[in-house]
């Protein structure tokens, strides 16, 4: 209950809020049923972050988890809009992004999130790197007005695909 958690926690949530506010990175461990994304979710309840909440196992590919990321990001609901996508619909949407990113690159990331089962290059450093500073761009974008928590729950579960990318977002 709150009333455990906020009392036996009390210590270990203000560090974590604290350590959160500077921008630092959090890592909480533990037993199963300890009570560790209850102490997060008392940690992020005051802040006034956007909180983009990633259960890292529920992902096959990175193009699923980061299509999820960036649909957080642009508050598009991944289950009603995305899954109808037909290829036209894509189409029309790179060209759009393309053009008004005078970026062809943007394009081709963009197009590759949104196509399903889509896999070639998605382990490559080079794609982690370009998709990673895309990432960092949109969240730069309403930089005076959020500031954005990641939140990554059951990364030990996940492939080593996941984890790798996760690990490179949480460096950067």
């Amino acid at each position: 209950t709150e009333t455990f958690v906020t009392k036996y926690y009390e210590e270990e949530i203000c560090k974590i809020q604290d350590l959160l506010k500077k921008g630092n990175l959090v890592c909480v461990e533990g037993f199963v049923g300890i009570g560790k994304t209850s102490i997060i979710n008392f940690s992020l309840h005051n802040l006034s972050f956007h909180t983009i909440r990633i259960v890292a196992d529920n992902f096959l590919s990175q193009s699923e988890l980061l299509l999820s990321v960036f649909l957080d990001l642009w508050g598009i609901p991944m289950h009603t809009i995305v899954k109808d996508f037909t290829k036209e619909n894509i189409n029309d949407i790179v060209k759009v992004v393309t053009e008004r990113s005078s970026n062809e690159t943007t394009g081709k990331i963009i197009e590759s999130l949104l196509v399903k089962n889509s896999s070639e290059g998605l382990a490559d450093e080079y794609y982690n790197y370009l998709i990673c500073q895309y990432l960092i761009y949109n969240m730069k974008i309403h930089n005076g007005n959020v500031s954005y928590i990641f939140f990554i729950e059951n990364i030990m579960k996940a492939s080593d695909e996941i984890q790798q990318l996760l690990t490179y977002i949480c460096k950067l």
